[in-house]
């Protein structure tokens, strides 16, 4: 390519790109944006209210066959291959709900059941999945944790 038609290429672009954003500037002042707004993924994590704090997490907790606790994790952990960005849906379409959870496939069950146990580092009887939103307030410079409200979203058990 010559110098010539490289000049003008880029004289070409440096004159649509303006009109183009002109363009999209007035088409969004009167109808619409053409084409929809990127939208971030919900960071937002922790609520406040005056000196009270709201913090919402979803956590799996893992029991042996015996019904003892064993651990707890955040879902991120679980699906370490996910990026952490696509948790949030990936919780929100997975477990809605008990029903959902016994309606599984077979696989399903199977991939929860391997996961669960290289978690937990043993055997795991069952997994619950616990929404829990902590409520804490300002005292002073430190936070004061005041309640804890904890909701179990659902349970897979593993032994039947």
């Amino acid at each position: 390519m010559s110098e010539k038609t490289v000049r003008k290429i880029f004289i070409v672009i440096l004159i649509f790109l303006p009109l183009q954003y002109i363009l999209v500037g007035i088409l969004g002042y009167y109808k619409a944006e053409p084409w929809p707004a990127f939208v971030f993924p919900g960071f937002k994590n922790v609520y406040q209210i005056q000196d009270h704090y709201l913090i919402r997490e979803t956590r799996f907790e893992f029991y042996n066959p015996q019904g003892e606790k064993i651990t707890s994790i955040q879902p991120y952990r679980f699906f370490p291959e996910l990026p952490r960005s696509q948790i949030a849906g990936l919780m929100r379409s997975l477990f809605p709900a008990q029903k959902e959870l016994e309606e599984f496939s077979p696989r399903a069950k199977e991939f929860f059941y391997e996961n669960s146990k290289k978690v937990a580092g043993q055997d795991v009887g069952r997994m619950e999945i616990v929404h829990s939103v902590d409520f804490l307030e300002s005292g002073g410079d430190n936070l004061v944790a005041d309640s804890t409200k904890r909701e179990l979203i659902g349970v897979i058990d593993f032994t039947k």
